[in-house]
């Protein structure tokens, strides 16, 4: 009875640990048809092929930091186009009426720049036709006095040196006027026209700040970098950060890996059975469209390594959303 028992147990402790000795992935066969199918199973996430992201709007940090006053439901399929998440406008608005004031100021100091020069160069204008007056009066002098003294000869021809040298002095003053009076125009000029510029910026950034989708696509709040959750109403974001995820539902795929033992057992074009976790008796025909080259640890406290695997859908359903945890069974050969 003794040697009976101790069979027995030996017995069922090699059943247990025969049952308990599987891999990471889950391997079965199963008959099918006469065939055995020779399969393992791997645990994956449904993702869409095409995801397009809405990002924040690029703003001048004189607006301030806005918030983010309006989000569209998560889930909800919108179409493209269409306005999915509001950012506030009150800072820009401040801005905005601010630069238009400047431009009027502007304005009104150009046309008095206009004017002001306009009255210097009828300044200059004048004192160039006195001081050639002045010069034409000396050259007749100098002619009237040829025949007179050397004395007098002389003081005409310094008088005429005179009245050249102030002539010229003139010249170059009305020249040098001139100039300054240009730069200042391209000074006062460029000041307006950046201010317009800032005054369109502004006005853009206000139409921007209504985000709208980029495409076709369920709504899908993304991470916020500084936080660390789903962005929500009343966030400052950066310029450049996602805001919203657009999954295009009308063609699925999913990542998923293989054990680094298996990955020699599969190829591109092999076919895999897919399932959903929260809709299991449903299942979807895939085909493997990519293998990655890399092996890399499945998770920080794992030793085991992995190849990530990409597997494309066939088909789309109304059940199927990004994120969701899915089963996909690899074929492996058929035994005669």
């Amino acid at each position: 009875m003794h040697w009976r028992n101790f069979v027995l147990l030996a017995c069922v402790i090699c059943f247990h640990t025969a049952c308990s000795c599987r891999d990471e992935g889950r391997r079965e066969e199963r008959q099918e048809q006469g065939r055995f199918h020779r399969t393992f199973t791997e645990t994956g996430e449904l993702r869409a092929v095409r995801n397009t992201a809405v990002s924040m709007p690029r703003y001048d940090w004189e607006y301030g930091q806005p918030q983010i006053t309006f989000l569209e439901e998560e889930g909800l399929v919108v179409e493209k186009g269409q306005v999915i998440a509001e950012v506030e406008t009150s800072g820009v608005l401040k801005v905005l009426e601010s630069k238009k004031a400047d431009v009027a100021i502007a304005q009104a100091d150009l046309n008095k720049m206009k004017v002001d020069h306009e009255s210097r160069m009828e300044q200059l204008k004048g004192e160039l036709q006195s001081a050639l007056s002045t010069f034409q009066l000396a050259q007749i002098d100098t002619q009237r006095v040829r025949y007179e003294s050397d004395t007098r000869k002389e003081i005409a021809k310094l008088d005429l040196e005179r009245s050249l040298i102030t002539l010229r002095k003139i010249k170059e003053k009305i020249e040098f006027t001139r100039r300054i009076q240009e730069q200042e125009l391209k000074i006062q000029l460029a000041r307006i026209a950046r201010t317009y510029s800032a005054i369109e910026t502004a006005e853009k950034t206000i139409e921007n700040f209504s985000l709208r989708a980029l495409a076709n696509g369920m709504i899908v709040y993304n991470e916020n970098w500084i936080t660390h959750e789903k962005v929500r109403v009343g966030d400052q974001l950066f310029p450049n950060m996602p805001v919203i995820r657009l999954p295009d539902l009308s063609q699925m795929k999913i990542q998923t890996s293989v054990n680094e033992i298996d990955v020699q057992k599969i190829d591109l074009g092999q076919k895999v059975v897919v399932r959903l976790d929260a809709f299991p008796k449903i299942a979807f025909d895939g085909v493997i469209t990519a293998i990655s080259h890399i092996c890399h640890r499945k998770d920080r406290n794992s030793n085991i390594k992995v190849f990530d695997v990409e597997v494309l859908l066939g088909e789309t359903h109304r059940i199927l959303k990004p994120g969701m945890t899915v089963s996909c069974e690899f074929l492996l050969r058929k035994q005669s």
